[in-house]
């Protein structure tokens, strides 16, 4: 091959592509919640489900970031912010605090998640649901790391949900869950 020529040795390639999107612990779940009830839904799954752990929610622009980070902070939870204009202190501050579960939730968008390693996040959310089978499996990636179990909650109404079954075909099982008595269940 052209490296071989270039450094004078031989590789091996070693493709993981199919193991990453197995994800086998990593559950796929859909909540269908109208778009104006999605913070007050966080802000319940806060209370229940998450009484004690931490989600990454993954927002479409960084409109929709900041306004959520107010929405929460006025139901009295500990939320933080990643967006990519930071400087690298304020990022580093901020995904500390997440790490050491100071924070209920950290809303980021597409652009300023790239590369996060939490090795322990337990769910990830998409509060606004991504537009591509590419976005969907980088997000998906944030959870479930190591063999550890994770949960990707994806946020929406009934037509979202028929698009996002449509785009994970082949790929991802959804399951449709509902939050009753401050658990997730099918």
């Amino acid at each position: 091959t052209e490296l071989e020529k270039w450094f004078g040795y031989e590789f091996e390639r070693i493709d993981t592509r199919e193991q990453d999107a197995q994800q086998q612990h990593v559950a796929h779940d859909f909540v269908e919640v109208g778009n104006h009830y999605k913070a007050e839904f966080l802000k319940q799954l806060a209370r229940g489900p998450l009484n004690h752990t931490a989600a990454l929610v993954f927002v479409k622009n960084r409109g929709s970031a900041k306004t959520l980070v107010k929405t929460l902070t006025f139901y009295n939870l500990k939320v933080g912010l990643l967006l990519g204009d930071e400087t690298s202190q304020q990022r580093q501050r901020v995904m500390q605090q997440f790490r050491r579960d100071e924070l209920t939730y950290l809303v980021t968008t597409e652009l300023a998640a790239r590369g996060l390693d939490f090795a322990e996040l337990q769910m990830v959310v998409n509060y606004d649901l991504p537009n591509s089978l590419t976005n969907y499996i980088h997000r998906a990636g944030r959870t479930g790391r190591m063999g550890r179990p994770g949960v990707v909650l994806n946020l929406g109404n009934d037509h979202d949900r028929r698009d996002l079954q449509h785009l994970l075909a082949g790929h991802y099982q959804l399951s449709q869950v509902y939050l009753t008595e401050k658990q997730l269940q099918t």
